[in-house]
Formats: structure tokens, C-alpha cells, sequence
């Protein structure tokens, strides 16, 4: 089949040309034997060896078909691949006209692989040259070479509000910052004019040659590499006596403003693959030898780096867990909004009956109060702009969630009752929380008057939905509550209260009242960080009243306003009880206490 194919070629080519085929027994008809050359190059910049495989196809008496196969390695790593098909014709003008194509493979210094495809066309005549080449890259034209990297990581976490669900979400940012350079194959073309130096005789098997040239390759984000080529070159033919060896030397001058000057030594050998006895009857003329030249193309697929780049990338692994009221242990079911602008009382009491336990109400504005509002147990009312620390409910993270929207208010009378178990046994109160109910940043004032001597009115009433029961684990932070009028209002009341914690508040009591009442063994009470101030003489700051023992934490308070500081009519054991400025002038009245109460002038309770 391939002789088929051959054959036909070959009468093709002949036709082509307007000669006559000649016979398959025609001696002549093998003028042109397969090669290898072997070879090498140096230079200051890099040494290199290469391999030459000429293997003709067709031929006729004037026409060369041929596959031309080359190979490189250099001390840099380097290896590249030539893989040609060619032809050449001979005219009786005297020259030698031939075109080519190369599929070229290129690993690179870097260890890059690049690809490209090589078309050439050439002239030889007896004196004179003429060649060029354009190079052209297939495929992937740029690879990366990497310089090294850094990571960075950046952790985060935050109270995210999703509709009215809130949840702590812990985000690792991780960065990495890599430092690349690209080497890019080039596309380019080179050229040359070759002339014989008339110092030997034709028929001697000796040939000197000169070239001048020039070279262009470019590519972009890349320096250019281009510049001049000067070439000359000895071969000597049948050498030694040797039919078909040649060996070739020579000098290489070029320039260009990346690789700098090079001087480059190179020398060829070639040995014939064909035995003696199958060669032509008859010596070949000079263009003759000259059809079996090696074709002059560049060795490499040129390649050229770009100027140092930075590449940044990023990963983000997101962690959503449950988010914990640190001030009742609750995780947060719900987060919900009353705008008082369009709301009333009775708007802000459904949101908290219809939360449910761990629940969120956020007042936004002030809201007139007309009666009593329940705080649920379990729930928490906070005012617009009030910070809520929540923990994660699997990482035990601690983060800051703030309530959007203007500061809450709740301020007006009411004419309620609420039943509280043992004495005083029922009080007036504007607004009642019950077990582990939190209120956080509102301002809460009761206006009215008490109505009738013996009657006890309080703005917060720690409360238990069992009237005999003792509220617990109820919260106060960062509120204004403010007393109603007469003595016997009170801003805070806790009745058989027990893991109270009242911290960071202003609590007032204008006239005649007390800031805060624990009545009848509070236990366990953290009272620490706030202004506990009233109004007159025999008001007081902070009282310990009705039967029973007092675990209590007293600190960093500022506490009475005109005259008293801490009333005792119940037995108190006090510890870490530290900081507190006495704000009036008396100071601890009523019964003993275990431990010390120290304020900050001295004093000692």
C-alpha cells in the first residue's frame, strides 16, 4: 500500500515538474542516501548536543522528498523534538528551490512544554544562499513558574441576623499570595544570505561559507528577543577517504537585549546509513551533494520570561452554629422587631407572648405604658442599639450582637396588682419578669403616684408565674428605671429572688423610695456596676429586707443619692464586695454582715 502511494507521489512530482520518470532499475534513481549527524554547540551561556536523522521518501532525478528528525538536550535541562517533511527540486537554471514544515516539541529549563509549528522555505545555488523561517507556537503559549507563596489566615465571627433568626458564624478567610513568573513561546521568524568563500576548488571536497542575518521573536508582556546573526562554516566532504562522511565546523555570532552577545562554537559529523554497494554508480555533482544538505532553521522553540507577577486567592470556610443569651443560658429561637412608631402596649405584649422561650424583642422607640407588660419566662425585651453577648452554642465563642433602631422605652402607669407571695404580699408593678427573663438597654419609668400608704409600688418586679414561688435567674443590664412618686415606690423589687444579676443600670428613686429591694433571702444576688441613686432623706440606695440569709455580690456600685447608702434588716453574707462609691452621706444601717462591703473611700460595711 505504501509502495502504491509512493509511486504515485512520485509521478505527481514528475509531472509536476515537466521531467520524465525515470526507470525503478535506474541506478540513478538512488542518488540520495539517508543520514545521521550527530553534533554540538557551545557557548559561554550553555553547552548542547544534537541528532539529525535525513531520510528521503522519493526521488526522482531532480526531486527530494525527505523526513528530517532532530533532537536537543542542553546542561540546562533543556530538550527539544524536530519531526520535518521537505522537498526539494533541482533546476538547470542552477539552483536548488526547496520548502519544509516542522511539528516542533520543546521541555524547557523550567520544565515547561511548549509547542509549535515551523515553515521554511530556502534557495542553494553553487555561490550563493538564500533561507528564511517563520516560527510559530501551537497550543498553551504561556506556563507558569512559581516563585513561592505565603498564606495568611483571618478568622472572624459574628452574631448574623437571618430574617428573625440569629446564629454566630465563624468564617477562616485563608489567603494565599504566590509571586509567578510566566515563560511564554514566542513567535518570530528568522532569515539569511549565504555566499561561498572562493578559497577551494569545487571539486575538492571542501566549502567555506559566510551568512549574515538577522532574527526576530516576540511576544506579549515579554521583552522582544531580536537581533543580528553572522554564521561561517567549513565542511569537508568524504573525509579521511571515506564516501558519504562529513564533518562540518564553524563559529555562530548573534546578539540580542536578552541573551546579550554570544559567541557559539558548533561541529557536525555525519555518517551515511546506506552500505557502499546500494550507493550510485557514479559521483554526485556539487548541487547534487548540495539536495542533501541540512536544512538551517533555529534549534529552539524561543521562549522569553515576563517581569515577576503576584496572584492572590482565597478560600472561605463558614461554621453557622446556635447562638446562647449568655445572661439566661437561652439559645436564641427568635429575634423580632416592634417599631413603636406603628405599635402600641398591646402590639409589643403579642410579640412577647407569641415568642415563645428564648426569644429576642427589640423595642424600637418609646412606647406609652397604659398597664402592666409581662416579660415571659425566658425571653428577653432590649432596646434599639443594645448590645447582646451571645455564645456559640458549639465553640463556646463569645461575640456582640447590637440590636438595631432608636433606644426602647416603656413609660406610663398602670393600675395593676401582681401577687408575690409572702410580705409584702402584693405590689404595684409597671412591668413583671419572670424566671431567666432578661431586659437589656430600655429606659423604664412608672409615673404614678403609690395610691395609698402601705401599698407598694415597683417599676421591675422580678416575678414568679407561682405566686408563692422565688423568681430566678432573672437579668438587668444597662436600663434606666426610674421609680414612681412616694415612699413606698421602688424601682427594683426581687421577692425570695435567687441567681439575680443587676449590672450596669441607673436606677432612681426621686421621692422618698428606694433604688433597690432584695426582700426575703434574694439569693445569690450580683449587684455590681451600677448608679443606685433616690432622691431625699429617707430614701435609700440598696435595701436588704424581710427574713432570711443574703449570698450577695456588691461591687463598683455608686451608691444613695442624698443621704443613705445600704439598709440591712435581714443577715447579709457579702463577698467580692469591692468599688462601691457612697454617693450620700450615711452608710450601712440595720443589721450584720458577713464579709466586708468596702466602698472607696475607706468605709466598711
Amino acid at each position: 500500500m505504501m509502495s502504491i502511494w509512493t509511486r504515485g507521489l512520485a509521478a505527481a512530482l514528475l509531472l509536476a515538474g515537466g521531467a520524465t520518470a525515470i526507470r525503478a532499475d535506474d541506478p540513478f534513481a538512488k542518488k540520495w542516501e539517508p543520514w545521521l549527524e550527530i553534533g554540538g554547540r557551545y557557548s559561554d551561556q550553555r553547552t548542547l548536543g544534537e541528532a539529525n536523522l535525513f531520510a528521503p521518501l522519493i526521488q526522482t532525478h531532480n526531486s527530494l522528498v525527505f523526513a528530517d528528525l532532530r533532537g536537543m538536550f542542553d546542561n540546562h535541562d533543556a530538550a527539544e523534538g524536530n519531526f520535518g517533511l521537505a522537498i526539494r527540486r533541482m533546476y538547470t537554471s542552477g539552483w536548488n528551490v526547496g520548502g519544509y514544515g516542522y511539528y516542533d516539541v520543546r521541555r524547557s529549563s523550567f520544565d515547561n512544554v511548549f509547542h509549535q509549528v515551523t515553515f521554511g522555505a530556502e534557495a542553494l545555488s553553487r555561490d550563493v544562499d538564500l533561507r528564511a523561517n517563520v516560527y510559530l507556537p501551537v497550543g498553551s503559549r504561556a506556563e507558569r513558574i512559581g516563585l513561592g507563596s505565603t498564606t495568611s489566615t483571618t478568622d472572624t465571627t459574628a452574631a448574623v441576623l437571618t430574617g428573625t433568626s440569629l446564629a454566630i458564624q465563624s468564617q477562616s478567610v485563608v489567603t494565599t499570595t504566590s509571586t509567578y513568573m510566566l515563560e511564554k513561546a514566542l513567535a518570530g521568524f528568522d532569515a539569511e544570505i549565504g555566499f561561498r568563500v572562493p578559497v577551494f576548488d569545487l571539486d575538492s571536497g571542501l566549502d567555506l561559507r559566510t551568512f549574515a542575518g538577522g532574527y526576530y521573536f516576540d511576544g506579549s508582556d515579554v521583552d522582544k528577543v531580536a537581533g543580528p546573526r553572522f554564521r561561517l562554516e567549513l565542511t569537508a566532504n568524504d573525509v579521511v577517504g571515506l564516501s558519504g562522511v562529513k564533518l562540518a565546523g564553524g563559529v555562530i555570532y548573534q546578539h540580542d537585549n536578552v541573551r546579550g552577545e554570544q559567541w557559539i562554537a558548533q561541529a557536525r559529523l555525519r555518517i551515511p546509513l546506506q552500505a557502499p554497494a546500494a550507493r550510485a554508480s557514479r559521483p554526485l555533482t556539487y548541487m547534487e551533494r548540495r539536495m542533501a544538505d541540512a536544512i538551517v532553521r533555529d534549534v529552539d522553540i524561543v521562549s522569553n520570561t515576563t517581569a515577576v507577577k503576584t496572584a492572590t486567592a482565597t478560600s472561605t470556610v463558614t461554621h453557622t452554629e446556635a447562638a446562647i443569651n449568655t445572661w439566661n443560658g437561652e439559645t436564641v429561637t427568635s429575634v423580632n422587631y416592634v417599631d413603636a412608631g406603628s405599635a402600641d402596649q398591646a402590639d409589643l405584649q403579642a410579640a412577647l407572648d407569641t415568642g415563645g422561650a428564648g426569644s429576642v424583642v427589640v423595642l424600637n422607640g418609646g412606647i406609652t405604658a397604659t398597664d402592666q407588660l409581662i416579660i415571659n419566662e425566658r425571653q428577653t425585651l432590649l432596646g434599639g442599639g443594645t448590645d447582646l453577648l451571645v455564645r456559640g452554642a458549639v465553640s463556646g465563642v463569645e461575640v456582640v450582637y447590637t440590636a438595631t433602631g432608636a433606644a426602647g422605652s416603656f413609660i406610663g402607669d398602670n393600675t395593676t396588682v401582681t401577687t408575690t407571695g409572702g410580705s409584702p404580699g402584693s405590689v404595684y408593678a409597671l412591668v413583671a419578669v419572670r424566671d431567666y427573663g432578661v431586659i437589656g438597654g430600655m429606659t423604664i419609668e412608672k409615673t404614678g403616684e403609690t395610691p395609698h400608704f402601705f401599698t407598694y409600688a415597683a417599676t421591675v418586679l422580678g416575678h414568679t408565674a407561682d405566686p408563692g414561688g422565688s423568681p430566678i435567674g432573672i437579668a438587668l443590664f444597662g436600663n434606666t428605671i426610674v421609680a414612681g412618686l412616694g415612699s413606698m415606690s421602688y424601682g427594683v423589687w426581687f421577692n425570695h429572688g435567687r441567681d439575680i444579676t443587676i449590672m450596669d443600670n441607673n436606677i432612681a428613686a426621686p421621692d422618698g423610695g428606694i433604688a433597690v429591694v432584695l426582700f426575703d433571702s434574694s439569693d445569690n444576688a450580683r449587684v455590681v456596676g451600677n448608679r443606685l441613686g433616690v432622691g431625699s432623706a429617707a430614701s435609700y440606695g440598696l435595701m436588704f429586707a424581710g427574713d432570711g440569709n443574703y449570698q450577695v455580690t456588691i461591687a463598683d456600685n455608686s451608691i444613695g443619692g442624698s443621704v443613705n447608702s445600704l439598709l440591712f434588716l435581714s443577715s447579709v453574707h457579702a463577698s467580692n464586695s469591692s468599688g462601691n462609691v457612697m454617693a450620700g452621706f450615711g452608710h450601712c444601717n440595720g443589721r450584720s454582715v458577713t464579709g466586708v462591703i468596702e466602698f472607696t473611700d475607706g468605709t466598711r460595711c
